[in-house]
């Protein structure tokens, strides 16, 4: 048999093998509940309370299919607050990068703002990775998923990724929540 079929037959049990048993731990750690997005929270105001998001992952996408993406965070002490991620800023969260945003002014009380840093790596891993293993692979080089060297590297260690320079979105204040998304929250 020569070299180019013995390949292509190697390549075909390989491939039925990645398919048949996964990323090699045979479902041993598979989530009770799937994520379906990823939640992140705000740094701690000065009163120390703060605030999560929920990222949809068919938004992380190399492919944007909206300009702008808001999002409105749960009511904590009384209020919510809404941040806004650019087109470009959703393909450099896929790219596995760092974004750090400033929330609107809270739909009720005193006016203030939060941080929020969002690691793309983290958000690729549960995108991607946890609803196979949970967090036993958090921070281990990715498996039988397509990643680039940057999406890989910020896998890996998050914190170490790049931070976006794409300009930011700006949040609106008025913006409201036409879907719900429930996901578990890692």
């Amino acid at each position: 048999m020569n070299h180019s079929k013995k390949t292509i037959i190697w390549f075909c049990v390989l491939v039925t093998s990645v398919l048949q048993f996964g990323c090699g731990e045979n479902g041993k750690n598979i989530p009770a509940t799937k994520l379906t997005a990823s939640v992140v929270a705000s740094d701690a105001d000065t009163t120390a309370h703060t605030h999560s998001i929920t990222i949809p992952f068919t938004d992380i996408s190399a492919i944007p299919a909206s300009d702008i993406y808001q999002y409105r965070s749960g009511v904590s002490s009384g209020h919510s607050h809404v941040i806004a991620i650019s087109k470009q800023q959703i393909i450099d969260l896929n790219n596995g990068m760092k974004l750090v945003l400033t929330s609107s002014a809270p739909d009720t009380g005193s006016s203030h703002t939060h941080t929020w840093n969002l690691l793309g790596g983290n958000l690729l891993y549960e995108k991607n990775c946890y609803n196979c293993h949970t967090n036993d692979k958090r921070n281990h080089s990715p498996m039988n998923v397509s990643f680039n060297s940057s999406q890989t590297s910020a896998v890996i260690n998050p914190g170490s990724a790049p931070l976006s320079a794409s300009t930011a979105a700006t949040p609106d204040p008025n913006y409201s929540v036409s879907t719900v998304v429930l996901p578990l929250n890692p």
